[in-house]
């Protein structure tokens, strides 16, 4: 299970499981890689082929494995919640995004459900025998019908503990009126008068992604520059075809970093007051407004936020629907999931209170 579970009786912990072997084991390699290189320049003279070119696959390949090594436990943390806590006695889940911040406290009352998906894997090489590789989901169904799905198991019977062990705890708080707890954290900028209350936000992630990719990019492309103007003539050619190749690698990956920046340098905004609820999105640098959307409070039916590891794309989107079938999509990107459901919470506690 992606959660090592702890039972007592007065609450159950999921404390998300941490592993170091996988981004160790890349930045040992990388490293392993980056010193071959200095080997091979030390021991081979650089300026003949194949020499010049074992030293840019050797660094090329380093500097690939150190940066994942990096990235992917940051990856991991942004991902899941640090912790998720079912408290019988006080009959609500807290959602905590590390340790450092302050918890998403949710009642039980909320929940309308405990649901297990099967999500059927195709056999790795490893695990040829078998046909397919099965993981067993445990979901939570809010009442709005958005769904939270909360552990992942390889073995159907302790994913089937944990929902009867949920499910006992929610039988006996279900009718217990408990408040909800969601401040948004300081990543997000509240400013309330007394006619309406207002949160912003910006994607430094992206910002910073776009930063890192600039400057990988660049140096990879100065250290193949440098070679191809001291290479051999053999080495020369090579080197010229691999630019080639590289550049064209980077001409794709435009349409991703164009995305990329996008993200990075807007700016969003949730208004509420006076009887409509505004999302709008500017640029963060001259201010230009790029989206502009507002309904009124009475036409909400629905504010919803799901979260899944099996669809991406959702997981950066508030859906709010609205009498007419419409849909007013709040993104979040690169938030926490723990960040967004408190935002959903949040837009609602202050509905209810400026109606």
């Amino acid at each position: 299970m992606n959660f090592k579970v702890k039972y007592s009786n007065s609450e159950i912990v999921l404390k998300r499981s941490k592993s170091l072997f996988v981004p160790l084991t890349l930045i040992v390699a990388g490293m392993l890689c980056l010193l071959a290189n200095i080997f091979i320049l030390d021991e081979y003279d650089f300026y003949e082929f194949p020499n010049s070119l074992q030293s840019f696959t050797a660094s090329f390949i380093g500097i690939v494995l150190v940066g994942l090594g990096w990235v992917l436990p940051k990856y991991v943390t942004s991902y899941y919640p640090r912790r998720v806590i079912f408290d019988k006695k006080r009959c609500q889940v807290f959602f905590k995004e590390n340790d450092k911040k302050d918890s998403l406290a949710l009642p039980f009352s909320h929940i309308a459900g405990i649901e297990i998906e099967v999500e059927k894997r195709k056999a790795s090489a490893s695990n040829s025998a078998r046909i397919h590789d099965n993981r067993y989901h445990v979901i939570l169904v809010w009442k709005n019908s958005a769904r939270w799905y909360l552990a992942e198991s390889e073995e159907v019977k302790e994913a089937n503990t944990l929902i009867s062990n949920l499910k006992a705890y929610l039988l006996d708080c279900r009718q217990i009126n408990v408040e909800s707890v969601c401040k948004p954290s300081k990543s997000f900028k509240i400013a309330q008068s007394a006619e309406e209350i207002s949160a912003s936000w910006k994607n430094n992630r992206s910002l910073q992604m776009a930063i890192g990719f600039f400057t990988i990019n660049t140096g990879m492309a100065a250290l193949l520059w440098w070679m191809v103007t001291r290479a051999d003539e053999i080495a020369t050619s090579v080197f010229v075809f691999l630019g080639i190749v590289f550049f064209a690698i980077m001409a794709l990956l435009s349409i991703i970093g164009a995305a990329l920046y996008q993200e990075a340098t807007a700016t969003h905004l949730i208004r509420i007051g006076k009887g409509k609820l505004m999302y709008r999105e500017a640029s963060r640098f001259s201010g230009k407004i790029k989206l502009e959307k507002q309904t009124r409070f009475e036409d909400i039916v629905q504010i919803a936020y799901t979260f899944s590891p099996l669809d991406l794309k959702m997981n950066n989107w508030i859906q709010i629907k609205t009498k007419q079938g419409n849909a007013l999509a709040l993104h979040m990107p690169n938030s926490h999931p723990v960040e967004c459901l408190t935002m959903e919470h949040w837009i609602k506690s202050n509905l209810i209170s400026t109606c």
